[in-house]
């Protein structure tokens, strides 16, 4: 008797130790049928450990929502599961694991049990659920008389059969497998007749739920039917039927989404008819039907995964004739089950980026032999093979396809039974494969593959898509293939063609390929191409979306809707235009051509395209052509010729020509910056004319002194020059980043960066010397001196000659201003001194070094990269004053830079890669005073700064083509001061090795003219203009951080950063040197 158990904790250690507990119940649930209650207090159990498995086919049960967190519920073996909730909305949440399988047959044609029931639950699974086997039926004995009929198979048990739920499974989902009939018996009289077999139990059944699955769903295999039995006196038994597989899921409104494999059972094989001993030998079973993969009404499927019907069972073979009169035939052998459909049903909506694919029909059954040769006894005729699966089959089906739809191949057709002389049984018919889609009411969009399935070996191919009654329509987009013909016998059918992507359309296909569409029509807003010849008459063929260019003779009606346009360089017929529709000729320059009348109507565009050499779209009709009040001509780019340019200016466009011609365009629509079109109309013509607007120069369309400088160079170019010809034309709005990309800014912003770079030299000497003269900031070798509070420094502490280097890695960003582009770069390199006490209280030294820049303007399209090689003298001494040292150092250094450019020029008809490689110098003199306070542990420094540096650029002249540049040589020469305080602290001492901290903050100032200016002309021209970089900022902080390590007098480090901060411009760094002491 069951037992039900009382959940009343929510708490669960998983043990089963604690009474009211979850896994407390599920151990004691042990007999079949007993039932787990979840009460009403008990909203949510966590669980800390794991679940035991149950071990009885029970039931769970709740009258809320109740969710199980922590751990799955799961089975063993051969445990089936009952899931009750009250419904979708009020469901018992869990996980579950493990396996959970339906009840097996115990006794012969016993059907399988369900593996999961119930309703209301929501699951998130990774468990095997498999339906129950079902038993064979059983064989009967031989008997004297006519004996009994083999029993049937059972049916195998559904993997899921449940309502309003919610599944996720990763795991494995099957039904069960059908049992095979049993052998019918053998007599002295008739034979008898095989069991059925029993049908494949379906992987997941019922109604209202959901299923997201990335593991394996397949439904149970039917079972084959059973042997006919034979007589010795009489005819054979008939062969059993093979039992049809379960359907891998199948339901009424239902929604499932798979990435895994969905498969339908495969069918049964029909049984053998048994041997005729006085009579004819027994007919074979038919073969079982393939289940279908999907099935249902009103469901939606999404499939990124492999969804196949099942394979059909073979037909059975006929049983073999008796051997006691020449009137006797062999039974003749049975059809081939039918494959199973990939989906099928009505009402649901289907989306497929996978792979969907109809079963493979059964094999016919071969002929029973003759048993004696002689002319009136005659094999068995061997049967049809069964045909191929659908791959969509149905009703009012919304689908939509990327990925393959297939049928499934045919069966092979059976042979006939040997027969007597002269008399001859019939071979069977091989299985037509299936049709890829097929049904009424059906709208199918495809940019995938669609294929009917091929017949037994090969032979044929079925139709690829088949709407048989309705209203159906057929998409196509970019990318669709149809293997096989498209036949459309509804009562309104509508070939589409759609998407975004371009594509083409062989009209040669209609009537060969698509058959009986009343309709056609262009949506979307892709451009599609229509080629060939119609090989029967079509409708109305609608355009309302995107363009449909026609590169043919095309007799048919053509309407041009809101939206839609019409071009190509083809014939076409009865053209209507609607308001908001265009008509637009060629592809690229051509000319289109209307056998008929044309009106354009109020609202309607005529579309034209003109370019370099005259020449431009056309219409030309053989009929009338009127234009009515509000309609516009629109002027448009041609963007086919190598070097961009796209117009020409005082040149004559023929752009339509009609028999007669009346009425003028209401609107000419053009987005010209410099150019104004007119429209000439006379009987039968009509002319357009580009010209230069009146009023307006290169330079009212530009923003900046640079932008302006350049536009009015280039206007004084004239027609004819490449550069002028390519600004004339040019689209409102686009001039101001033409004039920015032509204007070379970026070779005036390179002074810019390398008297700003002139800072690692000085700043390089200075540290120098302040580190061997026991100054702040050095690298700490002589730090510990000011420390003891010495007043003299000894000579024995300035120990020659010193070797020293620093490495250096720089970035900074240069801000956009109204005239300039923002500006970014990097720089690393390398400096190496030496320098020794040469004279009484004076070191001096010189260093060399080598550096890379590499800078980018982006929004020009500009980027250097730069090598500098540096020399450079210096000297420094310290003298006491007041008790306080006062340090003082000079320097003078050099870098000679090499640049190497390139730009990229592109705008609305021109493009030209531009490079340059040329030289420049910086030099400088600099000077630096201090004044040290000792501040206990700690030195104080105000100091004051001060240089001349002088920036020269050579002349050059970039490559590439006509908006190269050349530049003439320029010098800058400014000056800049100093002020600030550094600082440094003694860490102490650590294993022989002294440390100290240094920063020091300071205000820099620039004196003279801060702009960078170079005076450029174009490579091709005599007129010169002034482009300015970015200027240096008047005033900036200066900030440095630091730590020094000294170990005895002959070895220290530093590790620095540094930052540059102004309103436009930051530059960050950071610095590392180390001194060697021979």
């Amino acid at each position: 008797m069951a037992t039900t158990y009382a959940v009343t904790e929510s708490a669960d250690d998983g043990t089963g130790n604690t009474s009211g507990t979850l896994s407390w119940a599920i151990l004691q649930a042990t007999s079949n049928g007993d039932v787990i209650d979840i009460d009403a207090s008990v909203s949510s159990i966590t669980i800390t450990g794991s679940l035991p498995s149950a071990s009885a086919n029970i039931s769970i049960t709740t009258n809320h929502a109740v969710e199980v967190i922590g751990s799955a519920l799961s089975g063993s073996g051969s445990t089936s599961l009952t899931l009750n909730g009250v419904s979708s909305a009020a469901a018992l949440e869990a996980t579950l694991s493990g396996t959970i399988q339906g009840h097996n047959a115990t006794s012969s044609g016993g059907s399988g049990s369900t593996a999961l029931s119930g309703a209301g639950f929501i699951l998130d699974s990774s468990s095997n659920i498999t339906g129950g086997k079902a038993r064979d039926g059983a064989s009967r004995s031989y008997s004297y008389y006519s004996g009994s009929n083999g029993q049937n198979g059972g049916a195998g048990g559904n993997g899921i059969n449940a309502q309003a739920f919610s599944l996720e499974s990763s795991g494995y989902i099957s039904g069960g497998n059908g049992g095979n009939g049993g052998k019918g018996a053998s007599a002295s009289y008739s034979g008898r007749a095989g069991g059925a077999g029993g049908a494949g139990g379906s992987a997941v059944s019922g109604y209202s739920f959901s299923l997201e699955t990335s593991g394996s769903v397949t439904g149970g295999s039917g079972g084959n039917g059973g042997n006919g039995g034979y007589s010795l006196d009489s005819s054979g038994g008939h062969g059993g039927k093979g039992a049809v597989g379960g359907a891998s899921v199948s339901g009424t409104s239902f929604s499932l989404v798979t990435s895994g494999s969905v498969t339908g059972g495969s069918g049964g094989n029909g049984g053998a008819g048994g041997r005729g001993g006085g009579r004819n030998g027994g007919t074979g079973g038919i073969g079982g039907a393939g289940g279908t993969a999907i099935s249902g009404t009103s469901f939606s499927l999404t499939n990124s995964g492999t969804l196949t019907g099942g394979d059909a069972g073979d037909g059975g073979n006929g049983g073999t004739s008796g051997s006691y009169s020449s009137g006797l035939d062999g039974g003749d052998g049975s059809v081939g089950g039918t494959g199973g459909a990939g989906v099928s049903g009505s009402a649901f909506s289907l989306v497929n980026s996978g792979s969907i694919t109809g079963g493979n029909g059964g094999a016919g059954g071969d002929g029973g032999h003759a048993t004696l040769n002689t002319t009136y006894q005659i094999g068995g005729n061997g049967a049809n093979g069964g045909s191929g699966g659908a791959g969509v089959s149905g009703d009012a089906i919304t689908l939509t396809n990327s990925g393959t739809i297939t049928g499934g191949n045919g069966g092979a057709g059976g042979n006939a039974g040997g027969s007597g002389s002269g008399n001859a049984a019939s071979d069977g018919t091989d299985g037509a494969g299936g049709v890829g889609v097929t049904g009424y009411d059906i709208s199918l969009v495809n940019s995938g593959t669609i294929s009917g399935g091929l017949s037994a070996y090969g032979l044929t191919r079925a139709n690829a898509i088949e709407f048989t009654s309705g209203t159906n329509s057929l998409k196509l987009q970019s990318g669709y293939v149809i293997n096989g013909n498209v036949v459309a016998n509804g009562s309104s059918d509508t070939l589409i063609l759609g998407g975004s992507d371009d594509a083409s359309f062989d009209l040669d296909d209609i009537g060969s390929q698509y058959a009986g569409f009343e309709a056609y029509s262009k949506t979307g807003s892709s451009t599609w191409t229509l080629t060939g010849t119609a090989g029967e008459a079509m409708g109305i063929f609608s355009i309302s979306g995107g363009a449909l260019a026609v590169n043919t003779v095309f007799d048919s009606a053509i309407s041009v809707l809101d939206g839609g346009t019409l071009g190509g360089s083809g014939t076409v017929s009865n053209v209507t235009l609607y308001s908001g529709s265009t008509i637009a000729p060629g592809n690229s320059i051509d000319t289109l051509t209307v056998d008929s009348d044309l009106a354009f109507v109020s609202g309607s565009t005529y579309e034209v395209e003109v370019d370099d050499e005259g020449n431009s779209d056309k219409l030309v009709s053989t009929g009338t052509v009127s234009i009515e009040e509000g309609t516009t001509l629109s002027i448009i780019a041609e963007n086919g010729t190598d070097d961009g340019s796209t117009y020409a200016v005082n040149t004559d466009y023929s752009i339509l020509s009609a028999s007669s011609l009346s009425g003028a365009f209401s609107t000419i629509e053009e987005d010209f910056a410099y150019l104004d079109a007119t429209v000439s109309y006379n009987s039968d013509e009509a002319v357009l004319t580009l010209t230069r607007a009146l009023g307006s120069s290169f330079a009212d369309f530009a923003d900046t002194t640079n932008q302006k400088n350049v536009a009015n160079v280039i206007e004084g170019f004239g027609a004819s020059d490449s550069l002028y010809d390519a600004i004339v034309v040019l689209p409102d709005g686009e001039p101001v980043d033409a004039f920015n990309q032509l204007t070379g800014e970026q070779y005036a912003t390179l002074q810019t960066i390398m008297t700003l770079n002139s800072a690692i030299d000085r700043n390089a000497a200075n540290q120098r010397l302040r580190s061997s003269m026991g100054g702040i900031g050095g690298s700490g070798d002589q730090v510990s001196v000011g420390f003891h509070n010495e007043e003299e420094l000894p000579s024995s502490l300035y120990p020659t000659p010193q070797i020293w280097a620093q490495a250096f890695g720089n970035w900074s960003k240069i801000g956009s201003t109204v005239n300039t582009a923002s500006v970014t770069s990097q720089s690393k390199g390398l400096l190496v001194g030496m320098d020794a006490e040469m004279w009484s209280d004076w070191r001096t030294g010189a260093f060399a070094g080598y550096s890379q820049t590499s800078s980018k303007a982006d929004s020009i399209n500009s980027a250097a990269d730069i090598d500098h090689i540096h020399a450079g003298f210096y000297a420094g001494t310290q003298w006491d004053a007041f008790d306080r040292m006062v340090d003082l150092n000079l320097g003078v250094s050099g870098v000679w830079h090499h640049i190497d450019s390139e730009r990229d020029v592109a705008f609305t008809g021109f493009s030209d890669h531009l490079t340059a490689d040329y030289n420049a110098a910086t030099t400088q003199a600099f000077a630096e005073i201090g004044y040290t306070y000792e501040l206990y542990e700690a030195r104080l420094q105000p100091f004051l700064g001060a240089a001349i540096i002088s920036q020269w650029s050579d002349d050059f002249t970039e490559q590439g083509g006509a908006a190269a540049l050349s530049a003439a040589s320029a010098t800058t020469v400014l000056g800049m001061t100093t002020l600030g305080a550094r600082g440094d602290v003694q860490l102490g001492q650590f294993g022989g090795i002294s440390a100290s901290l240094t920063g020091s903050a300071a205000w820099q100032h620039v004196l003279g003219d801060v702009n960078s200016t170079t005076t450029m002309r174009f490579a091709s021209g005599n007129d010169s203009f002034s482009i300015y970089g970015t200027p240096l900022d008047r005033d900036a902080a200066f900030l440095e951080a630091g730590v020094s390590f000294q170990q005895d007098e002959d070895f220290s480090l530093n590790v620095s950063y540094r930052g540059n901060f102004s309103e436009n411009a930051n530059e960050q760094g950071l610095h590392a040197g180390f001194k060697y002491q021979f």
